[in-house]
């Protein structure tokens, strides 16, 4: 994530003009690099498919936790 690659990622946006941008990841949306994406591209209009913002990464237990996997993966292919 360091540096950041932002001509790249604009490179690639020119690119692909039409295309929607969405960061995804496992992590809680306010843990692992999707804030820090989201401060470098605030300007792309990101849409976010993660966990729920949390106190911990890890929810405790398992039944919870492959239900919100579950919904992640619901989510990425219904986007």
């Amino acid at each position: 994530m360091y540096p950041f690659p932002r001509k790249q990622l604009d490179s690639l946006k020119k690119k692909y003009k039409n295309a929607q941008w969405i960061v995804i990841q496992e992590e809680p949306e306010n843990m692992g690099p999707c804030m820090h994406i989201l401060r470098f591209l605030s300007d792309w209009n990101l849409s976010v498919i993660s966990r729920p913002e949390g106190a911990s990464p890890a929810t405790g237990s398992a039944v919870f936790h492959a239900r919100t996997q579950l919904k992640l993966l619901t989510d990425m292919i219904n986007f």
